[in-house]
């Protein structure tokens, strides 16, 4: 038999337990979020490098920078910055091995100076110090005399064995061979020793043969490529313009000739335009201290000429476009070791 009363309370019991649950049910179950990403950071963008500069040339000559050749062992250049005076010192200087005296020399826009050797046509690269290895060694000419470099900046070279004037690409080497050559019975080229231009272009030969001459060609007589047979624009001769042991030739833009007379030591001047049986326009006399030999003279872009003495004051003497017989130096440079040639930067 049941005992009913505590049956009853037992119930009850429950029953509040389960009331006290949620209301005589069963307690639902909590729904947990799911758990939050964490925060994304925003791409970060590559760092930009800094932007890169363009590389800077080398830097080049200046206009007007004034190269000596020192004609005493051991041989090497000495360059003079432009208006340098009295007792300078170069800018740059190096030797190297030559073995001979040195006729020929002149120096391109680029800073490129080429000098005749026995050895051939050699070149040094602008920057060259020390003992120096030529960059080129052109041996084509085996017969090279005076140098110039003309309009396009090619090489020129008389042949003075050959009685012809070649022309060379810059920094032609070895073996190569010309780009043109001024030849031929019409030129008038006898025994030629050097070669410069004018403003025009117009290139002027120093014919050292008896009857000495200087002969001018046209620009447009001479262009093209292969042999040219040009006949000059105008011949001076030699029986009143005192051309006396000519060897050497420069020539401003204007077309004013200089001429440097080794017999005595004299600088023939002519006047622009000159043709025939003239006489020099002045004289400069080597009473004021120089010594003329092949390479000796130049002129720089402003029309300044030059004059390197080896004598005993181993100096170069500047003047200003020579008008007058007695006209002075404008400047001297004293600082020269030995001077035998002179190129100028163009």
């Amino acid at each position: 038999m049941l005992n009913v009363p505590g049956f009853l309370f037992s119930l009850c019991c429950c029953g509040a337990v389960l009331a006290s649950c949620g209301g005589g049910g069963i307690a639902p179950r909590v729904r947990l979020a799911p758990p939050a990403a964490p925060p994304t950071a925003p791409p970060t963008a590559p760092p930009t490098a800094p932007p890169t500069a363009p590389p800077t040339a080398a830097p080049g000559p200046t206009s007007g920078t004034t190269y000596v050749f020192n004609d005493t062992s051991p041989y090497g250049i000495e360059a003079f910055a432009p208006n340098a005076n009295g007792a300078a010192t170069p800018v740059s200087s190096f030797t190297f091995s030559s073995g001979s005296y040195i006729p020929g020399i002149t120096v391109d826009a680029t800073g490129r100076v080429y000098v005749v050797t026995s050895g051939g046509i050699l070149s040094f690269a602008y920057g060259a110090t020390g003992s120096a290895t030529p960059s080129t060694t052109l041996t084509t000419v085996t017969a090279g005399w005076g140098l110039a470099i003309d309009p396009s900046d090619n090489l020129v070279v008389t042949d003075y064995n050959h009685n012809l004037v070649d022309f060379f690409a810059p920094g032609a080497n070895g073996s190569a061979a010309p780009i043109k050559q001024i030849a031929g019975s019409g030129t008038q080229i006898n025994y030629p020793y050097q070669a410069a231009f004018d403003g025009s272009g117009n290139l002027y030969v120093l014919n050292a043969n008896i009857p000495s001459s200087i002969t001018e060609y046209s620009a447009a007589s001479i262009a093209g490529a292969g042999t040219i047979d040009a006949a000059p624009i105008a011949v001076i001769t030699s029986s009143s313009s005192a051309l006396d042991g000519p060897e050497g030739l420069a020539v401003d833009s204007t077309g004013r000739i200089y001429v440097g007379n080794s017999a005595n030591n004299t600088i023939s001047v002519f006047a622009p335009g000159s043709n025939g049986n003239v006489a020099p326009a002045a004289t400069l006399s080597g009473s004021i201290g120089f010594s003329i030999n092949q390479a000796t003279i130049a002129v720089d872009p402003s029309n300044d000429f030059y004059v390197a003495s080896s004598n005993s004051s181993n100096a170069v003497y500047v003047f200003a476009p020579v008008t007058s017989s007695a006209q002075t130096p404008i400047r001297t440079i004293t600082g020269v070791t030995y001077a035998g040639g002179i190129g100028i930067v163009p």
